[in-house]
């Protein structure tokens, strides 16, 4: 025979059950919204800073043969970012957007030292821990004989945070850096 009393305690633990298995799969759904916001933007952000170390990479052709990287240029560069992130990233906000770009130049004269530039652009700070001067062995010497120049381009974004009302660590810092070896 049941006993109906033992019925009404197991409705009371079919609720609770209920609202463990519910809060687990929203905190599995906030999760899941948060991994494909930072990945959309990531990849946004890998492929502009490509784009962009692609330009001064092409400096002989684009900057009369000056291959040291100046204040005017980097502004131009963050601003084509700026333009190209507010038409292809929904909600974008200048003031989370920030960039590094850096170049590293080589004197004949005084091999293998190099020259670093650097400008940090953008109200949001990037934090880049190592400068471009410690990546000087990546460069290589040309066939003419020179040192090439080395540049890099760190972009930064703060996207949003779907585990802000948890308080649960910061998960909006999205950045991408891309190098490459001048002509």
């Amino acid at each position: 025979m049941i006993n109906s009393h033992s019925k009404n305690r197991q409705s009371g633990i079919y609720a609770i059950e209920f609202a463990l298995i519910t809060t687990v799969i929203c905190l599995i759904l906030i999760f899941s919204f948060q991994a494909v916001a930072s990945l959309s933007i990531k990849g946004q952000l890998e492929r502009l800073s490509f784009s962009l170390v692609s330009i001064l990479r092409e400096r002989t052709q684009l900057y009369n043969g000056n291959y040291t990287l100046t204040q005017p240029e980097a502004n131009a560069l963050y601003t084509i970012a700026q333009n190209s992130l507010n038409r292809t990233l929904s909600g974008y906000d200048d003031s989370n957007f920030g960039a590094v770009i850096e170049g590293l130049t080589f004197d004949s004269s005084k091999p293998p030292v190099g020259t670093p530039t650097r400008f940090e652009l953008g109200s949001y700070h990037c934090n880049v821990p190592r400068d471009i001067a410690s990546y000087q062995n990546l460069s290589v010497v040309t066939t003419w004989g020179r040192q090439a120049p080395l540049y890099r381009v760190t972009l930064c974004y703060k996207g949003v945070n779907y585990f802000a009302l948890l308080h649960a660590g910061n998960y909006r810092r999205v950045e991408a850096s891309s190098y490459s070896i001048g002509r």
